[in-house]
């Protein structure tokens, strides 16, 4: 991001959010599920969503839970502190929108360095990330 910012001021690379954590990590499973940790905001694609999913957030405003996916399955926001812990075995979906290319926000998602997978990491779930993340090399391809 720095690079791409390509401004003359002295800037520091902060790679990966740290998720400090005082919580005991269970052993893990490992499994099929799918988790999503945030907003349904920007990942509106997870409104009709094929596969089975958990959702830890809240459902936006202007959403019915009537329009949801019955894939989707809606819990509670988990506190910062303990969410390493309290979520669920499964794979972390690192997604933040549907947008198209031609977006400033797909544009920023290539720079990004997204809050939810440091915390997939910290409780020590593998991830999926888009091809197009600076942190792609961090999720296993599966042909």
């Amino acid at each position: 991001m720095a690079d791409a910012l390509a401004i003359p001021i002295p800037t520091f690379i902060l790679v990966l959010f740290d998720y400090p954590t005082d919580s005991k990590i269970p052993d893990r499973k490992l499994t099929q599920d799918l988790i999503f940790a945030g907003t349904l905001t920007k990942a509106i694609c997870l409104k009709n969503f094929s596969l089975p999913i958990k959702v830890f957030g809240n459902l936006p405003r202007k959403w019915s839970s009537d329009e949801l996916a019955p894939t989707l399955k809606l819990e509670d926001v988990l506190p910062q502190d303990t969410a390493p812990y309290e979520l669920p075995d499964g794979i972390g979906l690192v997604w933040d929108t549907d947008s198209s290319e031609n977006t400033h926000y797909f544009t920023y998602q290539q720079l990004n360095s997204p809050h939810k997978l440091s915390l997939y990491l910290a409780a020590e779930l593998p991830v999926i990330l888009p091809s197009f993340s600076p942190f792609a090399h961090l999720s296993r391809r599966i042909i």
